[in-house]
This record gives structure tokens, sequence and C-alpha cells, in this order.
């Protein structure tokens, strides 16, 4: 009963509102707000009062002149043909008023689908970024796949002109961010008449990068000369690879050129944080450095495996001994602060070459990164180090797939699963 005394008064607030909407004299404004009115009533199932204020406001556009404003209005009701044939009207009248050769030209012609038009007064732009921008956006419109190609190799051509390299890096930056973008396929053939409750609804589909864009993006990148700018790209281009990390991943290890303080711009503002994250951990659990332990004792080689989860009990495993013939190692695991088997044990001869093996298969040592995404929750996997003298770490946010996953998944294996459990990792 509550409900519909809440239900009425909202309704009875809605009708109030209505009569105002309909006595304003600004038809643009009155549209707008009808179209938001009827949205209300549809909120709490009205449709068919929603349906009556829909036809008031298309009504009344109906009357509007043809203006851009109407187009947008006409949008808003979900009349995408009708909005279209209208836009196409005022751009070809545009068009015809002798507009000189230019930008706003250019952006006319590509809206109406003229390309060629529009690459010819393209091709006669000095400016070396806007000429080579403009090609690659002209590109994206066009379906013929060979055009598309042409342009693209025509707009690298044109960035590789330009003399001033902080102006060519930039326009080959740029490109490498165009190659990387989805392309938005909107479905929105709509008859003017038609105006039903699902009209309003857009199909969006967004394209898939193919394995031929990312190797594109890649030699793009390759241009560009200075290491900063280059770095950027050649990030941003792995980065965007979420359905593939190991290409991501061996991209970076393969082509990044390592500048202190960090490999990475985006890794060096989260460092001072994850370094004390890390340091953090460790005190709890009273583990000593890597480094400093296996220095102590004496010993060759030493890996340790850190897994730092948001809500539940952290844990270490810390392997180390000797790889002669065959592998003597011993490992120590722990659970949460301070709690777990400190009494160490021997790795079954199986066990200690699957580590190993794990180690070298997934290049711990040649690798730069193996983090190619952040979040808020979810786990971070921390993999120390230590080989004659020589240390490493590297780190990864919730990994699903890539080396640090796979790596995990084999330390991992090491734990009792009473330990496991504890964590609720599985």
């Amino acid at each position: 009963m509550d409900n519909d005394k809440v239900l009425q008064k909202k309704l009875e607030r809605l009708e109030r509102n209505l009569k105002i909407i309909q006595a304003l004299e600004d038809t643009s404004a009155k549209i707008n707000r009808l179209i938001k009115m009827a949205q209300q009533f549809k909120l709490i199932d009205r449709h068919e009062k929603a349906q009556e204020i829909y036809h008031q406001a298309l009504e009344l556009s109906q009357n509007f002149s043809d203006s851009y404003d109407k187009v947008c209005l006409l949008q808003k009701l979900g009349l995408w043909q009708e909005a279209t044939l209208i836009n196409q009207k005022l751009l070809n009248n545009r068009l015809n008023q002798n507009l000189p050769d230019g930008s706003e030209k250019i952006d006319i012609l590509k809206q109406l689908g003229r390309f060629q038009e529009a690459i010819e007064i393209t091709q006669r732009l000095t400016n070396g970024y806007t000429k080579a921008a403009t090609l690659i956006e002209i590109a994206n419109l066009i379906q013929e796949s060979n055009q598309k190609n042409h342009l693209w190799q025509e707009a690298v051509l044109v960035a590789e002109t330009i003399k001033d390299i902080e102006e060519k890096d930039r326009t080959l930056v740029h490109m490498v961010k165009k190659k990387l973008e989805s392309k938005l396929d909107r479905s929105h053939e709509l008859l003017p008449e038609k105006l039903l409750d699902n009209s309003r609804v857009i199909a969006v589909i967004y394209e898939k990068i193919s394995e031929e864009q990312y190797k594109q993006a890649l030699q793009i990148a390759l241009r560009i000369e200075q290491i900063e700018h280059r770095n950027t790209a050649l990030y941003d281009l792995a980065c965007s690879r979420s359905d593939n990390r190991d290409w991501g991943i061996d991209l970076i290890n393969q082509h990044y050129i390592v500048t202190p303080p960090d490999f990475s711009h985006k890794q060096v503002q989260g460092m001072q944080f994850r370094q004390s994250w890390y340091s953090n951990t460790l005190a709890a659990f009273e583990e000593p450095s890597l480094s400093n332990w296996a220095d102590r004792e004496k010993i060759q080689t030493a890996y340790r495996f850190i897994y730092i989860p948001s809500f539940h009990p952290s844990l270490v495993i810390r392997v180390g001994g000797y790889i002669l013939s065959t592998p003597c190692l011993q490992a120590v695991t722990k659970v949460g602060s301070k709690v777990g088997s400190e009494e160490p044990w021997m790795l079954t001869e199986a066990k200690s070459w699957e580590l190993l093996t794990a180690i070298n298969e997934n290049k711990f040592w040649p690798s730069i990164t193996w983090d190619l995404s952040m979040g808020f929750d979810g786990s971070r996997w921390v993999f120390e180090g230590w080989n004659q003298g020589k240390y490493k770490c590297l780190d990864a946010w919730s990994p699903n797939n890539g080396p640090a996953y796979r790596l995990g998944k084999v330390f991992l294996s090491l734990f009792p699963e009473n330990l496991l459990e504890l964590t609720r990792i599985y």
C-alpha cells in the first residue's frame, strides 16, 4: 500500500511537470524536456504515456526548421535515418557556399562519404602532422582494405618527411594510437515513422583489433626516434593486447629500451608504494632480504614467490640451494602473519627440475617486466631470484595468463594443501 502511495505521488508530480513543459514557448527546449519526461514515465512502467509524449516531441520536431539542432533532436528520438538525411542536406548546402580548401571542407566531405575529394585536398596540406592524421582518419572510414592500407602507408611516408624530430615522433605516436582504436559500428537504420519503445536502442559493435593491426602498430612504433616516446608507444601497445598477455610481454622484453630509474614511467608512479607494500609484507613474515639471506648462507641459487591478495592471508615460499648435475633445493613456506611451517624440507628432484625449467621457459632472468595491468582488488604476485650474486625481482597484478601466471602456478604447487586452503586461492 505504501508503495502504491509513493507511485501515485510520483505520477502526480510528473503530470504537473508535463503541463509546465507543454506551456513552454521555446520549441527546442520543449522537445528536449519532453524526451526526458517520456524516459521518466518509462522508468515507472507507464509505457503508453511515454509513447504519447514521444509522439508529441516527434510532431514538434517535424515543424522545426532543418538545422543541426533538429538533427540532434531526431537522434535523441531514435530517428537516425531522418536525422542523417537532414544532416546530409545541411552539409551539402554548406559545401555549395564556395567553401575554401581546408579542414572544414575535408571534414564535410568525409561525413558525406566523398573520400576521394577529401584525399585530394588533404594531399595539398603543408603541415605534416595534420596531413598524416587526416589521411589515417579517412583511411579508418574506408571499407576497401587495399585503399585503406595505401593511405596508411602514405601517412607513414608523410610522417618520416617531417624534419622536426619532436613533431615527427608526435605524429607517429598518434598513428600508433589510431591503429589500436577499436572501430565502432552503429546499426541505426530506422524508418522515420517508426517510433517504438525499442527504437531508441542502438546496437553498438566494436570490431576486434586484428593480428595484422598489432604488427603494423609495432612497425610504426619502432620508427619513433626519441626513446621516451618510443617506450611510451610500446608500453601502450603491449597493454592493449589483453587477449594475449605473452605477446605484450615479449614485445616489451624485445624492444623496450631501459632507462633509469625503472623500466616504465607508468611503473615509476606506483614504485614507492609497492616497495613499501613488499617490505611491510616481508616484515610481517619476518622474512629476510633474499640477497642477504643467500649471501649469508652461501647459497648459489635462491628464489622466492610472494602471493599478496587483497582480503586473505598472504603466502611466501622461499627456495634455495645448489644446482649441480642434480639440483639440491630446500623450501620454506609461510602463510599469513608469521604463521605456517618454517621448517625447511628438500624438494624432490622432479619438483626441483619442474621449478627451474619453468623459470627458464618463462624467461625470468631476461625479462624486463611481467606486469601490464593494475587494479584495486585482486592479488599481487611477486617473484624474486638470486643466482651467483645477481638479484632480480618481477611482479604482476592478478595474472590469468602469461609467464607470471604459469610460474606462479608451479610455485603454488609446492605449497602444502592445508596452507593453500587458508588463502582461498583456488
